[in-house]
């Protein structure tokens, strides 16, 4: 990375962090302000990641003059590239396109694809599709609970990225190992009779997990593991929970 973007990285950091502070909110109502988690906005200022243009036209809105300057030089960049810095209006003009632009996307892509499970709530804000986005959150709960993932998922998601998902034969290719992947997994559990011990696990995302009942995020529950294999998108054991939001607790 060049001394350019990281000065600009550093003085968006840095502005992100000063809105906050001037409005006097904590990182978690900051978030819901912006339309991001906590956890994104630990990085935004960390200078560890840098928002989208619709968490960024949110921190327009909040802006206070040279506050501003950083945010528009980001727009400038996501919307259209290097060149002259858009202005105000400009910048709200372009994300609102923008915005229309993914929801047609977003309507689309829920009618045809299959989704795995509710996408988490930031991912329509943020102007991701629902099937990328629960990617995105289970990498997130990987990072966080410092887990390794063997290589053979990342050469999985690899060949994702080399052929056409467009082409039904690809996307049945990959279903069809997923479903097989599953049965395994659920077979080698029930030999183990890993079925029989019942675990604590957080909800993170509300979720019914085969009773009939809703259950909300924060709730505890008790599961065994074949459950929890199917719900992992919603659920957490508590343990690695708890040591994640230590973790995010630490950085805030």
């Amino acid at each position: 990375m060049n001394q350019n973007k990281k000065r600009h990285g550093g003085k968006l950091a840095e502005t992100i962090r000063g809105i906050r502070v001037r409005l006097g909110m904590n990182m978690t109502q900051f978030a819901r302000s912006v339309g991001v988690t906590h956890g994104q906005v630990s990085r935004y200022e960390a200078g560890l990641a840098v928002p989208s243009y619709a968490p960024l036209g949110r921190l327009l809105e909040m802006a206070e003059g040279t506050e501003k300057n950083p945010i528009l030089d980001q727009l400038t960049g996501c919307l259209r590239g290097p060149g002259m810095r858009m202005t105000e209006a400009e910048a709200f003009s372009e994300i609102a396109a923008s915005k229309s632009r993914f929801d047609a996307l977003w309507a689309n892509t829920v009618v045809t694809q299959p989704t795995v499970g509710p996408a988490p709530f930031w991912a329509k804000p943020l102007g991701i599709a629902p099937n990328l986005a629960a990617l995105l959150d289970l990498v997130s709960q990987l990072y966080n609970r410092k887990r390794e993932v063997d290589a053979s998922l990342v050469k999985i998601v690899r060949l994702w990225l080399c052929f056409p998902d467009s082409d039904p034969t690809v996307r049945q290719c990959f279903a069809d190992t997923a479903q097989y992947l599953n049965l395994m997994l659920l077979a080698k559990a029930g030999k183990a009779q890993a079925n029989l011990a019942r675990e604590k696990y957080r909800v993170i995302r509300a979720v019914d997990v085969g009773d009939g009942v809703v259950h909300q995020a924060g709730e505890i529950i008790d599961l065994d593991s074949n459950t929890w294999i199917r719900y992992a998108y919603a659920l957490a054991p508590v343990g690695e929970y708890c040591e994640a939001e230590a973790s995010n607790k630490k950085l805030a």
